[in-house]
């Protein structure tokens, strides 16, 4: 990417304001409308005037052994219930007992249409049985997502029974067996009245699947620019919930696709639960980490889609009620965390604060609570927690609307966060890149320094060398002068070669002129070149060594280093081992050499630091040096593909391995 190129194409910036200004409009449509096509709940009485509920009584009937017939069930005793009747999950048959009086509907609704409608929420349930009581001969209706709709019947989203002519007062009793939670909603309405209801609810299913739609795609074209794994699951948490509206409220069955089945239908409207519970805590997970979950919550968090992923494999392998529940019962156990985990999220240094609370924490929890506030209710009366009451079937798309805004707002905080992120991380790329440059131009100093000594020093030096290769009366301190000058003449050298190793660009004096070479010469030659010959003990190996492929001069370079070293910080007048035998590293054949000396003055070296850049020992001051001998015989060692190592033991034992076929 060149510099002042936008992260994001301007056109892909155009088409998320178009789909951003889209949703605005959608949202404030839906919200409009939301209220207006809310379905009315069942009807008590109001005064002599209003509209009263034509079912007069309702009870109920556990049938523990799934085997009692409509006779039997109505000789037993019922309960009383209000409302909704719920129980939640359980493998029991249920039977409900229904007093219905058509004559409490209003004139007006008898004068339209006479026939009468059982409407029978939610639309998730696998078998409903009706009879009426004055003929339990046979079957009213049979309604469920198990069994094909009756053709006779109206297709609707709700399951619907059609009692044409009901003018007196009647009973019905319905044995109800589902896998999934026994939760029931049963109005009694008049045809006009039912079919109103009814449109209202497709209403908000269609205007919920639209506006949904609107929100993937959004956060789908984001999710092309950028692939991101939270975006991705908001994307498919997102895609799962309109999959559950459809199935869970009867888009299928209104739909009648003649290749589906009915059981597949139900078995696929089963399984988008747990998947999509798994999906969105997922998400939720992930966000939060974003976000700065703190520990231990950021390490525990993960443990919170085990029981969902439970339920799903639970589901699959036939055990459907136990699947379901395990789905269920995550919300009301995880959301109440999240919250608390969205309270402790770090990284809220910066923005605005309300209250004395910054107010991206405010948002966070006020988005949880909310959700859990939408959730919880509906969740422990699906369990059956909580007794029999008013319920809303139609929560899912409430909770998906508000939850997708508010998940929204988490995902735009979080790309705030991030974006401050990738600047931090800006600055920080600059700051090495300039300290960087700073160290570079420190290495061009010290590099010129080097240069203007060899410049400045060398001319001298040789009219030193030439005064004192005359004759004269002192041949001892000609000598010593001679010695004086060659170790100022060494060390600029060591410092011209360090300064091209640093600053060449592959790290070499010269190019490598290899041959073949016997390393029993090599040693002797280096030896020969000391001043304390005598001192160094050569040791021949225990079989003959191959030759190797190298660079006669750098070698002996390495060796002399190392020699000179053991010579000068070793114990006084301890002899100085050299030895060298044949050495395999890494499948290839070489030549280890062996210098050892025994511990003088200096000490052992510090191994950590020893061929660090003119690096030297604490007690090795006592003797001049520039730190940079072992710093360049590594350097070399490796340009000739070898290895130059402080062997661990008694004495200070440097050992060189040289490959036989040369650098790699």
């Amino acid at each position: 990417m060149t510099p002042g190129e936008p992260l994001v194409p301007p056109r892909t910036v155009r088409l998320h304001a178009t789909l951003r200004r889209l949703l605005l409009l959608l949202g404030a449509i839906l919200v409009g409308l939301w209220p207006l096509a809310a379905a009315p709940q069942d009807l008590e009485p109001v005064g002599a005037k209003g509209h009263l509920n034509p079912i007069t009584h309702r009870a109920w009937l556990d049938d523990p052994t799934s085997a009692l017939t409509p006779q039997q069930a109505l000789a037993a005793t019922w309960t009383t219930y209000r409302g909704v009747f719920s129980r939640g999950y359980t493998p029991r048959t249920t039977w409900l007992r229904l007093r219905i009086d058509p004559g409490l509907l209003k004139p007006a609704h008898l004068a339209s249409d006479q026939r009468l409608v059982l409407r029978i929420e939610p639309g998730h349930l696998d078998e409903l049985v009706i009879w009426r009581t004055d003929a339990l001969e046979q079957p009213l209706a049979t309604v469920g997502d198990t069994v094909a709709p009756p053709a006779e019947q109206p297709r609707w989203l709700a399951h619907s029974v059609v009692i044409p002519d009901a003018t007196a007062p009647f009973e019905i009793v319905l044995r109800l067996r589902s896998q999934g939670s026994h939760i029931v909603h049963i109005q009694a309405l008049r045809w006009d009245a039912a079919r109103d209801i009814d449109s209202r609810a497709l209403l908000r299913v269609v205007s919920f699947l639209v506006f949904m739609a609107v929100i993937v795609l959004w956060a789908l074209v984001s999710w092309v620019s950028r692939r991101d794994a939270v975006l991705g699951l908001f994307i498919a948490q997102s895609g799962t919930a309109m999959g559950v509206v459809v199935m869970q409220l009867g888009v299928m069955r209104y739909l009648a696709l003649a290749w589906l089945s009915p059981t597949t239908i139900d078995f696929a409207s089963a399984l988008l639960i747990p998947v999509y519970t798994t999906l969105i805590l997922l998400f939720h997970v992930l966000l939060l980490r974003d976000l700065g979950a703190r520990n231990p919550e950021r390490s525990l968090l993960p443990y919170s889609v085990l029981l969902p992923l439970a339920g799903l494999v639970t589901l699959v392998l036939g055990w459907r009620q136990s699947g379901l529940l395990m789905s269920i019962i995550t919300a009301p156990l995880a959301l109440p965390i999240f919250t608390v985990v969205a309270w402790r999220c770090a990284g809220d240094e910066h923005g605005t604060q309300v209250w004395g609370f910054r107010v991206s924490r405010l948002y966070r929890v006020i988005a949880y609570l909310a959700m859990s506030a939408l959730t919880l209710p509906q969740a422990l009366a699906i369990l059956g927690i909580g007794g029999q009451g008013a319920s809303n079937f139609e929560w899912f798309m409430t909770y998906s609307l508000l939850g997708s805004v508010l998940m929204g707002g988490l995902l735009r905080m979080r790309a705030a966060q991030m974006e401050r992120q990738r600047q931090e991380l800006t600055r920080a790329l600059v700051e090495a890149r300039r300290q960087e440059q700073v160290h570079s131009a420190r290495a061009a100093e010290q590099s010129e320094l080097v240069t203007m000594l060899v410049h400045e020093l060398k001319t001298p030096l040789s009219v030193i060398s030439l005064g004192l290769g005359r004759s004269g009366p002192d041949s001892r301190m000609r000598e010593r002068a001679v010695r004086a000058v060659k170790s100022m003449r060494d060390l600029i050298d060591r410092c011209a070669q360090i300064a091209r190793l640093d600053h060449s660009l592959d790290g070499s004096v010269r190019s490598v002129r290899a041959q073949h070479e016997d390393p029993q010469a090599v040693l002797e030659q280096s030896i020969a070149l000391q001043p304390q010959r005598d001192r160094i003990r050569c040791d021949p190996p225990a079989r003959p060594a191959p030759s190797c492929f190298t660079d006669r001069q750098l070698l002996m370079l390495v060796l002399n280093n190392l020699l000179d070293n053991a010579i000068k910080y070793g114990a006084p007048e301890a002899p100085v081992t050299a030895s060298f035998d044949s050495a395999a590293r890494n499948g290839r054949e070489g030549v280890a050499f062996v210098v050892a000396n025994a511990v003088g003055r200096a000490g052992r070296p510090e191994a950590q630091h020893l061929f660090e850049k003119y690096h030297r020992g604490p007690h090795a001051r006592y003797r001049s040096g520039s730190g940079l001998g072992l710093y360049l015989s590594r350097r070399l060692a490796t340009r000739l593909g070898g290895e130059l190592s402080l062997l661990d033991g008694d004495e200070v034992r440097f050992e060189l391995w040289i490959p036989c076929d040369g650098p790699a």
